[in-house]
């Protein structure tokens, strides 16, 4: 083959590939921009079934549009509007994935349990509550989230179009639907003693989780005589709170101590530092 053909040949595989490159650089360009991802309809469906509530989505969204899925239910502590919420499902998920109805438990005991292990929490800090009000609604929630992994949305969903999307502040889709529920909040009513060792309650009584220093008295004249007669109070053992004062900013507390077999043991101060880090629970 002569000179001349052959660095024509080549000039024309180099056009082709050419045409290619600018072929990929135009459809990298199409996926950077966007075309429009347009969504007119999006629709939680939700139906109760004895304690089981099954949840799809209706929509015209392509099935890699990423949501986040919620079914909750919302209550309010005694004596104020304070409003809590707690989740039967919290998702991170896509369209194509809730589609087709699926199976969320939504039984009374699981609810009771959350809400007793929260007011267990805010009690050790020192914010216990009493459930008053609880919503007879469950709610089911869906929402298209404005950081989208697939880059075909745009930044903040730009390329999110249709009568679904909100066109005021975030550029997202927001769909809700309640079903009436009602729960007997029994984990809620009685009230939680403050579990937090800088505000114990007075006349409660707490069992102790750790090895605890026991003081003869507040404020000894001879502190290191009083060091050397330090008592320790085992771990399982009740302290109840007789009454409290503070040591340079920090609140000690006048106890009588009882062993596991409810029998008195003795008496004396505690230092609520000697109590942080404790899972202490409040007993009768």
């Amino acid at each position: 083959m002569s000179f001349k053909k052959t660095l024509h040949r080549v000039s024309r595989l180099g056009a082709g590939f050419g045409s290619l490159a600018v072929g990929l650089m135009l459809l990298a360009t199409s996926i950077a921009s966007g075309a429009e991802i347009k969504c007119d309809k999006f629709d939680v469906m939700a139906e109760l079934r004895g304690d089981q509530v099954w949840v799809s989505v209706d929509t015209d969204c392509p099935n890699f549009t990423g949501i986040m899925v919620g079914v909750s239910r919302v209550y309010y502590e005694r004596g104020n509007d304070a409003a809590y919420s707690h989740s039967y499902l919290e998702e991170k998920s896509t369209v194509g994935s809730w589609r087709k109805p699926r199976q969320i438990s939504v039984v009374h005991s699981k609810w009771n349990t959350m809400v007793k292990a929260h007011r267990e929490k805010m009690s050790r800090l020192g914010m216990g509550y009493t459930v008053g009000r609880v919503d007879d609604d469950l709610e089911m929630s869906m929402v298209v989230p404005v950081n989208q992994k697939d880059r075909r949305f745009g930044k903040r969903n730009e390329n999110l179009v249709g009568k679904a999307v909100r066109t005021t502040g975030l550029r997202v889709i927001i769909s809700e639907v309640k079903i009436r529920y009602p729960v007997h909040a029994s984990a809620g009513q009685a009230h939680l003693p403050s579990t937090d060792p800088y505000s114990l309650e007075l006349k409660r009584a707490y069992r102790v989780s750790k090895e605890t220093p026991l003081m003869s008295m507040l404020n000894p004249s001879d502190p290191m005589a009083a060091l050397k007669q330090v008592k320790y109070i085992p771990a399982g053992y009740v302290i109840k709170i007789l009454s409290a004062s503070k040591m340079h900013g920090n609140p000690w507390y006048r106890v009588s101590v009882t062993n596991q077999n409810g029998i008195s043991v003795g008496s004396g101060w505690v230092n609520s530092t000697a109590l942080l880090g404790q899972e202490l629970h409040a007993v009768k």
